[in-house]
């Protein structure tokens, strides 16, 4: 006989979901560190959405999509989106959707990789393209780096402390010279620790209900 399913149960504290526009490294990385925070899972949602949406607007509108279908929806629930400048246009149109439905957005420049390097250096030097950052800054840090390394979390874990560091340095560094710019227009910029910290602070707040 079958088994009966098991009933999602209603979480009874906000969730976090988390959509990624990279295919393997963002989600491989936030999968991991989500992993290592080991919350308790019969409190709250804090996951990474599979997505096959490769831009912000498509991220935005799916988001929309979870939050209008989610049925155990929480109104504090918290929407982020992974995305970095890498290539894509209408960021402003991205931006202004999800201000407009109260989504938070982690945001590299020139890609991901940049929050990577943050674990390793502080420098507000222009980037021209990902994959010169890689070769010619990342690699001297992580031999043999790949786009989509699955275990880029555990080999920079030790130094996420170094990594929100320097974003809010390099966020420091625009307040003074930015002009007023949006931070799509900002290069080099990341505030992925933003989302890093919140995910740190929340597995540490369920812990102690």
């Amino acid at each position: 006989m079958a088994r009966p399913r098991k009933k999602a149960t209603r979480p009874i504290f906000p969730s976090i979901f988390i959509f990624c526009e990279g295919k393997k490294t963002e989600p491989n990385y936030f999968r991991a560190l989500i992993n290592s925070l080991n919350f308790p899972g019969e409190l709250a949602k804090v996951k990474v959405i599979d997505s096959d949406k490769t831009n912000l607007v498509g991220l935005v509108n799916e988001a929309k999509e979870l939050k209008k279908n989610n049925r155990y929806g929480i109104v504090d629930d918290e929407y982020w989106i992974v995305v970095d400048k890498d290539g894509y246009t209408m960021h402003a149109q991205g931006f202004d959707q999800a201000l407009a439905n109260s989504f938070n957005i982690a945001f590299s420049s020139v890609c991901f990789e940049f929050w990577i390097l943050c674990h390793f250096t502080y420098t507000t030097a222009q980037k021209a393209k990902c994959e010169k950052l890689i070769k010619e800054q990342l690699e001297a840090n992580i031999p043999n780096y790949e786009k989509n390394q699955i275990d880029i979390y555990d080999i920079i874990k030790m130094k996420q402390n170094n990594a929100c560091a320097a974003a809010k340095r390099i966020r420091k560094h625009w307040e003074a010279v930015g002009e007023g710019k949006p931070i799509y227009e900002l290069n080099p910029y990341t505030d992925v620790d933003r989302l890093v910290e919140k995910l740190v602070d929340y597995s540490n707040e369920l812990k102690n209900k």
